[in-house]
């Protein structure tokens, strides 16, 4: 068969394929990131890359009907269109971030105090050897601990015993024996290390809690000894170059096969071992004081990282592989490196309750169950919704039954599907308000620092000299329900989305011969434009992208109505309402309300949690009760 060679700008790497194939095929041959939302069927346009060199046929109507006239002039195409017929130089355009997506610190693990941990370090002074008393060095360990600090039985994992009569001859016979309970498939604790102690007697132990989400990937490193929080990052999840939810994923796996789940295997380790990387970076710690890890996620995302296939997922009865799972090591799956010396850390992906029912919707209910708890008792029924690209209902019913489902809100309200959408990365505007006439916004800077702008501001002017402006290139989807919020409130906006050109903002909006108004939020030039024409820089809101929230809106309140049924509760009898998610924790009380997504209730009984999936993860990771509450939930 013929091959043809492609250079893949801006990396310049050449890479050889079989002609015939699409080029977005043989970017992912060739392992680079390609934004493919709907997994190659030719329907989102995510896909555009700039032909450079080489003989392609001219696009067809479907094809061109994704691209601008602009577009095809300057060599714009689809990577999933376009066939390599020949040797070619193309330019990947608009790749997926690897790191910088804004996160906040979502919880203070000091609200959920350690009563009894699920990993902990016991001093131990033993006596060293001598003629009458020449016990071996582990059975010392052990009669140490059965007679003193443990008093019950405990097993052994036999890696550390290559350097335990070093570390114990190096330390003086002053250690600390590292004991992990396990409560899905051990009878006894396991001694699983041996470490000399400090002049506080405290080893060095982390643990990092992971919320392995379809668009957001997310990392929390938590001090072991006290519970403490030390930091936090994101970024976005890997996979998305299969398909923006989980449905094109399962699709993969299924047409691919072996071949498509090993993919998407990889690249949920890829984004995990960056975490983890800079996680450590940031606190200036090795990798090897990481001794557990916790990941929650829905059920796909789980079934993906342990390389299980989760296509059964994608038909009637949708059943998984299974929904709990036992530990194992770290790098028993690549999730860390090995090292020379041993280094035990645990990897607990966390249990389910169904298919389309995963870890992270149980991590929600633990948080929410802790919430409800410190708050005063009532009789009314509470909410928790978890938005996301897969949106988790909890309703907890006046007589305390517990009832939950998922919902396929799509990526949009993580800027997927958005003309102008981004996720919180540098450049992105992440908030917006309107006052005195304008627009202001929080736009994000290079150091993930929030800059403050307003629609009239002139960039790079004197006026800001002292001032880090930096242009915006589009919008979170936390941002874009603010503004839907604002167009409703300044008439701009009928009550079923449509945007009109008679309310208080009609100068912004470009009224298009052909097809729905669009809406001008930004422009970094101050210049006249014709009829219908957006200006280079604009950031433009299109009746498309307010399709696509209401579309994830309406996913939201078919979960919440269909709960409410089954559990027989009114919309009265509901008292609070948890909003859930890093998205969810952004959008301002008066802004779900306005759009409808939850119940209308009083502000004050709606409360933000913030990423409670990643919160239960770290609760459940730092304290046994928590671990057992959490099995239960599930």
């Amino acid at each position: 068969m013929q091959k043809s060679t492609i250079i893949f700008h801006p990396a310049d790497i050449a890479f050889e394929v079989t002609s015939g194939i699409t080029i977005a095929e043989a970017a992912l041959k060739a392992g680079f990131f390609m934004r493919q939302g709907c997994s190659g069927k030719h329907l989102c346009g995510l896909c555009k890359i700039k032909i450079l060199k080489g003989d392609i046929e001219p696009p067809g109507e479907s094809e061109s009907s994704k691209l601008s006239e602009e577009e095809r002039k300057e060599g714009i195409r689809l990577g999933c269109k376009t066939i390599v017929n020949s040797d070619m130089e193309v330019e990947l355009l608009d790749l997926p971030k690897k790191f910088g997506l804004k996160i906040d610190k979502p919880f203070e693990l000091d609200e959920f105090k350690i009563k009894w941990p699920n990993l902990y370090t016991l001093p131990l002074t033993l006596n060293p050897p001598d003629l009458s008393d020449n016990l071996g060095d582990l059975d010392r360990v052990l009669r140490e601990l059965s007679e003193g600090k443990l008093k019950r039985g405990v097993q052994v994992r036999p890696e550390f015993l290559s350097y335990l009569s070093k570390t114990l001859r190096e330390a003086d016979w002053k250690v600390g024996a590292v004991i992990k309970d396990n409560v899905f498939a051990a009878k006894y604790p396991e001694l699983i290390d041996i470490v000399k102690l400090d002049a506080v007697q405290v080893p060095q132990m982390y643990g990092i809690a992971l919320d392995i989400g379809t668009t957001t990937m997310a990392g929390y490193l938590v001090d072991l000894n006290g519970g403490k929080l030390l930091q936090s990052t994101a970024l976005q999840n890997p996979q998305v170059i299969f398909g923006s939810d989980v449905i094109t994923r399962l699709q993969v796996c299924k047409t691919r096969g072996e071949d498509g789940i090993q993919l998407l295997h990889k690249k949920a380790i890829e984004g995990c071992k960056q975490i983890i990387e800079q996680l450590c970076s940031l606190e200036h710690i090795d990798t090897n004081s990481i001794y557990c890890m916790t990941v929650v996620g829905n059920t796909v995302m789980q079934h993906l990282l342990l390389g299980l296939n989760p296509a059964l997922l994608a038909q009637a009865p949708y059943n998984p592989a299974s929904t709990s799972y036992p530990p194992v090591e770290a790098h028993s799956i690549g999730m860390m490196e090995k090292v020379e010396s041993y280094h035990f850390c645990s990897l607990q992906v966390l249990p389910g309750v169904a298919g389309y029912f995963g870890a992270d919707a149980v991590s929600c209910a633990l948080v929410a169950a802790t919430r409800n708890n410190i708050s005063k008792k009532s009789a009314g029924a509470r909410l928790c919704i978890d938005i996301g690209t897969n949106g988790e209902v909890i309703l907890e019913t006046p007589k305390g039954r517990l009832l939950g489902c998922s919902t396929a809100a799509g990526p949009a309200f993580e800027g997927g599907h958005i003309k102008f959408g981004m996720p919180a990365v540098p450049g992105a505007i992440s908030s917006i308000n309107f006052e005195s006439g304008q627009f202001n916004f929080d736009v994000i800077g290079p150091d993930s620092r929030i800059v403050k702008i307003t629609s009239s501001q002139e960039l790079n002017s004197s006026a800001n000299s002292n001032t880090s402006v930096i242009q915006p290139q589009g919008l979170t989807g936390a941002a874009l329900i603010e503004l839907i919020t604002i167009l409703l409130e300044q008439d701009s906006m009928e009550p079923n989305g449509i945007l009109s050109d008679s309310g208080k903002l009609e100068s912004r909006i470009i009224k298009t011969e052909k097809g729905p108004h669009e809406f001008v939020l930004y422009s970094s030039e101050d210049k006249e434009r014709e009829a219908g024409e957006i200006n280079e820089g604009d950031i433009v809101l299109t009746q498309l992208d307010i399709r696509e929230i209401q579309l994830a809106k309406g996913a939201i309140c078919a979960g919440v109505r269909t709960l409410m049924e089954i559990g027989e509760v009114e919309p009265a009898d509901i008292e609070s309402v948890l909003i859930a998610g890093a998205f969810g924790s952004k959008i301002p009380v008066k802004c779900v309300k306005t759009i409808g997504l939850i119940p209308t209730l009083p502000e004050a009984n709606i409360e933000h949690i913030g990423n409670a999936a990643g919160a239960g993860a770290a609760m459940a990771m730092v304290d046994k009760t928590n671990l057992q509450r959490f099995i239960m939930l599930a």
